[in-house]
């Protein structure tokens, strides 16, 4: 079934090709694996999202962490992401917030106690998200056409079939990693498992979909983690709400905004 699903996305009649030598297959393998990941990029979302949940932090130690956390998603009128996440609590960290900007390919971080807006340069965003194993890189959306793509296989992932995609940067300076490999349902178009790499043929982190819901009709991530592979650190995202469509306004993404209590959205019906 999954064959005749990726065929039918990608517009190809079947997808026997991959593993086929030969110019004409090479570069049939390259459109299919450029067009898949297009798709996963462009799938619906909606035009904007209201997320709240929250962030479990666990620590190499042990020691574990929450935070109560909400997203902000909206297409701009460039037809391109912003996004906004935001924390809600403990106290430490309440007001923290991100802005993610992809037309500008920018990274704006929030700081309460600073009470000012800083943009965080392209060095800066391989670093940790508010001490978790996020990298600010990870807030942002990649555009499928930054890398190289390659249709590895299909596989059995949890009782699933899942397209394997390996993405590698046309150019080195513009990720942290230097590959990932995502085991991708073709049927939702999402990721349920992404390895990320790093100059090495073994994966520093590994991104794990646990839990997946149709919401307004569209298929949501509502449970999450990341983890560490040499520390054995992990981050758990979980949503408790999620709306679509509600028509948030472009000046909430705006980085002179990020500090106004007025940012406090919720879903309309929470």
């Amino acid at each position: 079934m999954v064959v005749k699903l990726l065929a039918l996305l990608l517009g190809f009649a079947s997808i026997a090709s991959i593993g086929a030598s030969g110019p004409e297959a090479d570069s049939d393998s390259a459109e299919q694996s450029l067009a898949l990941a297009k798709a996963v990029a462009d799938r619906d979302l909606g035009q904007d999202m209201i997320a709240t949940g929250m962030m479990e932090l666990t620590l190499s130690s042990g020691l574990q962490r929450k935070r109560e956390v909400t997203f902000l998603r909206r297409e701009s009128s460039q037809q391109t992401t912003d996004s906004i996440t935001r924390f809600l609590s403990p106290a430490s960290i309440a007001g923290t917030t991100v802005l993610t900007r992809e037309a500008e390919d920018a990274v704006w971080l929030f700081l309460p106690a600073l009470e000012r807006s800083r943009r965080i340069s392209g060095k800066k965003q391989g670093a940790k998200f508010a001490q978790s194993d996020l990298y600010f890189e990870d807030l942002q959306v990649r555009a499928a056409e930054e890398d190289h793509h390659r249709i590895l296989r299909v596989d059995d992932y949890e009782g699933m079939e899942a397209v394997v995609l390996e993405s590698v940067p046309k150019s080195a300076d513009s990720s942290s990693y230097s590959k990932r490999i995502s085991w991708i349902l073709p049927e939702v178009l999402i990721p349920v498992r992404i390895d990320f790499f790093r100059r090495s043929n073994q994966p520093i982190k590994r991104l794990e979909v646990t839990h997946i819901e149709s919401i307004d009709n569209i298929w949501t991530v509502l449970e999450s983690t990341i983890t560490d592979l040499k520390s054995g650190s992990s981050t758990r995202i979980v949503l408790d709400s999620a709306c679509f469509n509600v028509g948030l306004a472009e000046e909430v993404f705006k980085s002179h905004a990020l500090g106004r209590r007025s940012q406090e959205i919720e879903c309309p019906n929470a």
